[in-house]
């Protein structure tokens, strides 16, 4: 939720109506993803209970004494991003638009019901989304809720040939009225559908 509310490049309205469909697939992005491509406090930042050690970021600046500096505890110190451009073996393969400015529609692997008056959707614009295709991904973890529980107008989800596991989630049948095709193959997931599919 801290990448959509502060870190988006897009900054959609609180009211829009995709502003859920986007979430749902900012958490599936850094939830299957060991890519140190994150939108978090960087590891010199973060205390794992061990004797604090002094630090120094990628400008040379020490990060010991952050806080001390600011004068601020509950200030977040600076993250430095990681271009999603930059060749990253635990990254996903494919990746292209994800997390930028564009619209869900560009993200790739994403493809949106197109608007009224319209036979195909502006991949520039958000829309309601209708497949999800990241088969052969690189993407690894558990398959969040959020994705079963946001993108309600889903027909299509492959997730085929990736590293997930865990259980089938019974929000799949709950929630996805028009789902036409669901491939979970090759994966460590376990659990049957429900017959509301």
């Amino acid at each position: 939720l801290a990448w959509l509310t502060r870190d988006d490049p897009r900054q959609l309205d609180p009211e829009s109506v995709y502003l859920g469909q986007r979430y749902g697939l900012a958490v599936l992005w850094f939830s299957t993803t060991k890519s140190v491509y994150q939108w978090h406090v960087p590891e010199e930042y973060s205390y794992d209970g061990d004797e604090e050690e002094d630090g120094v970021d990628e400008d040379g600046n020490s990060t010991s004494d952050y806080y001390e500096q600011t004068n601020n505890a509950n200030e977040w110190p600076p993250r430095h991003h990681h271009n999603l451009q930059q060749k990253d073996p635990n990254a996903w393969f494919h990746h292209d638009h994800w997390l930028s400015s564009n619209g869900i529609c560009g993200w790739e692997g994403i493809q949106c019901h197109p608007h009224e008056n319209a036979n195909v959707h502006d991949t520039n614009n958000d829309g309601d989304v209708s497949h999800v295709e990241l088969r052969r991904n690189n993407l690894h973890g558990l398959i969040p809720n959020e994705i079963y529980n946001t993108l309600p107008y889903l027909k299509v989800l492959d997730l085929s040939d990736n590293g997930f596991a865990g259980t089938i989630s019974e929000e799949i049948g709950n929630n996805w009225k028009d789902l036409e095709s669901l491939n979970f193959t090759s994966n460590a997931i376990a659990g049957s559908l429900t017959s509301a599919i």
